[in-house]
């Protein structure tokens, strides 16, 4: 049964076979996409360890637990795109991964997109930081458009 349940980063994959691994650090993340999809799903697992464990050490400190914690409980994620991916290959030691991530929170729904880097350290991929894109994407749907959170549903009777 647990086989089945979709992974939450859009791989179109079973969470076992997915991000499980790299949660549970059976397994590291081979590419840098690989990591910001896993790093996605820790986000809606509130995996805390796991997102505080896969940032650069020289910015932990400007990620403490009980902060990730606090926004990553604080949502409820809904889906991540994948816009670009630079570099961030298994041969590579640098990498860029641009996202877009929907999320409902008190005030709605919400997307962040971020162009995010990555570096290795130790041989294995780690979030440095990342660049945010504040958009108005709510200007640009309409009423009758399918509503971005991917439901299916138009936007005026979905988060509209």
């Amino acid at each position: 049964m647990a086989e089945s349940i979709a992974c939450p980063c859009g791989s179109n994959s079973p969470f076992t076979r997915c991000c499980s691994p790299f949660l549970t650090r059976e397994k590291v993340p081979a590419t840098a996409e690989a990591l910001m999809r896993s790093r996605y799903t820790a986000h809606v697992r509130v995996a805390i360890p796991y997102l505080v464990g896969t940032v650069a050490a020289d910015r932990r400190m400007q990620h403490l637990p009980k902060d990730v914690e606090a926004f990553a409980a604080g949502v409820e994620w809904i889906r991540l795109e994948i816009m670009d991916t630079v570099q961030g290959r298994e041969t590579d030691q640098v990498g860029v991964v641009e996202f877009r991530a929907w999320y409902r929170d008190r005030k709605g729904l919400q997307c962040m997109q971020e162009r995010s880097r990555f570096q290795r350290e130790g041989g294995e991929w780690r979030y440095i930081d990342g660049d945010h894109h504040e958009k108005n994407w709510r200007s640009k749907v309409g009423r009758n458009d399918p509503c971005p959170c991917g439901s299916g549903k138009k936007f005026k009777k979905c988060c509209g």
